[in-house]
């Protein structure tokens, strides 16, 4: 039985956090998902040029700090001086960017879900990271109660090959444009995913029907308008992604 799979109320997945209203991937936004009462947490995962994992969506720096240039070519002592607040206009300056124990730390402590999407500029990098993860994961003994994620499916699936109780949660390849339900869930079961994951407007009925009937899961991203909210909910998707953790979190009642 798919534990993913949901009859009845859909799982709520907070992007980046609550990262609506508080800087993404940050430790604040992660801790406000978890008050909203959220299912789960999403969040991008990249390597340190001495091989820590940290929590940033970007290869770079430049848009959600004030540093610049590649995460990969920093170490962590210095990504730790740098404000992963600055862009909120003083509310919340001094935010650091969170490791991925620190995050591991606060699933253990609330009990929600991560799904830990790998990034990486190249698939050498994803595939780098991918293991990172899963080997984390496996040393903490946490490899069987949250999920990895990534649009590298062959980076997935290598992970897969090493820890096959370990779930992952691939997107949708390519992420727009026409592409036979019967496709997606080849995509799937390539790599024995149990989830997938879809662009919102990507979604149709046929897609969730023949992803259900393969006892596939279906996660609807990225969700933010109460529209698009209520349409995925309708199209029977098992999960809701969007930045805004409230607004999901009350349409799942």
């Amino acid at each position: 039985m798919n534990p993913w799979r949901r009859d009845g109320r859909p799982l709520t997945f907070a992007h980046r956090g609550h990262s609506i209203a508080i800087p993404e991937n940050t430790m604040a936004a992660f801790r406000a998902a978890v008050d909203a009462g959220v299912d789960a947490i999403e969040s991008d995962v990249h390597l340190t040029a001495d091989g820590h994992l940290v929590m940033l969506h970007d290869t770079t720096l430049d848009r959600t700090t004030d540093g610049h240039g590649p995460v990969a070519e920093h170490t962590l002592e210095q990504l730790r001086t740098l404000d992963a607040g600055v862009r909120s206009g003083g509310r919340f300056r001094g935010e650091r960017i969170p490791t991925l124990d620190q995050l591991l730390d606060l699933a253990a402590e609330s009990g929600i879900v991560l799904v830990l999407e790998v990034k990486g500029a190249d698939h050498a990098r994803s595939l780098a990271i991918a293991d990172a993860v899963a080997d984390r994961l496996a040393a903490r003994g946490e490899l069987e109660r949250h999920l990895v994620s990534s649009f590298d499916q062959v980076a997935l699936g290598a992970i897969r090959r090493r820890y096959p109780t370990l779930d992952v949660a691939p997107d949708r390849l390519p992420e727009v444009g026409p592409l036979a339900p019967e496709a997606v869930v080849a995509q799937a079961q390539a790599i024995g995913a149990r989830v997938m994951q879809v662009l919102h407007t990507q979604i149709t009925r046929e897609l969730v029907a023949a992803l259900h009937a393969a006892d596939i899961a279906i996660w609807s991203w990225t969700i933010n308008t109460p529209a698009e909210i209520e349409a995925s909910k309708a199209l029977g998707c098992d999960g809701l992604m969007g930045d805004d953790a409230e607004a999901l979190v009350a349409a799942a009642r």
